[in-house]
């Protein structure tokens, strides 16, 4: 079955052909369990140090990987439109980034030290990230979240939610925050007067009205070079501007 097939991938552009061998599983391993789409391209890539195992959930026996900062990964073809979903569990103690698109649930609770989470085309409506205190990047994009809970993630730094359809976002728990990009979403609000370490936002391409974007300006930081995208909000031609220029923010559309 062409389904059962998969691809190694090196990040650097060398794909390599795997063939299955068993082994077993540490008591303390911990887990990130996926269910991946049948209508897209499922693709998975770890980053890390040490020995990862990939389980396909569908017979198919466990392959041990050894990770790298470059990372490796599986791919899989879509499948014929009556085969079920397969339920994927990759199983380590020295994952450190997970990057993945084409999945319909994510599993993370049992994986508390990963630093770098990455969903791309994906079919997720809640994602649970409190168990990932050390989360310290996250990228969701393309998927049908409306709201996501990151008040345990506190080391987080870079935050990506583009083209969902975020509604609100709470990010003044997260004080270490240094880049976030929010755009095309649906937020009527936007309050980073939390985020002191905040040099770049995108925030275009939502519901912010000039009064939305005048509070917005006002919770800023004052930085010295700090980049700002508001257009194609509806408050955008009104909105006053100078209130985050006056605070060394570049307003544009680059």
């Amino acid at each position: 079955m062409k389904r059962k097939k998969f691809l190694l991938n090196v990040l650097a552009g060398v794909v390599i052909a795997v063939s299955c061998s068993s082994c077993s599983d540490g008591a303390s391993s911990g887990k990130i369990i996926m269910t991946t789409r049948s209508d897209v391209e499922f693709s998975c890539y770890l980053t890390g140090s040490g020995e990862a195992t990939v389980d396909l959930g569908d017979g198919a026996k466990k392959i041990p990987s050894t990770l790298s900062e470059l990372g490796v990964g599986i791919t899989l073809s879509p499948k014929e439109s009556n085969a079920p979903n397969l339920t994927i569990t990759f199983t380590g103690d020295s994952i450190k980034g997970v990057k993945c698109k084409g999945i319909t649930s994510l599993d993370v609770s049992r994986y508390p030290k990963l630093k770098e989470l990455t969903i791309e085309n994906s079919q997720l409506t809640n994602l649970d990230v409190s168990h990932l205190t050390e989360l310290e990047e996250l990228t969701f994009n393309d998927c049908q979240l409306t709201s996501l809970d990151m008040r345990k993630n506190t080391a987080l730094t870079v935050l990506r939610c583009e083209r969902c359809e975020l509604t609100s976002l709470d990010v003044s728990k997260n004080l270490a925050l240094n880049w976030l990009l929010c755009n095309h979403n649906e937020l009527t609000s936007l309050d980073v007067s939390k985020n002191t370490a905040l040099t770049f936002l995108d925030c275009s391409w939502n519901e912010l009205s000039s009064s939305a974007l005048n509070e917005l300006f006002e919770s800023l930081p004052t930085v010295e070079d700090g980049e700002l995208k508001i257009w194609a909000n509806p408050g955008e031609d009104d909105c006053d501007q100078s209130i985050a220029t006056n605070k060394g923010w570049k307003v544009g559309y680059w």
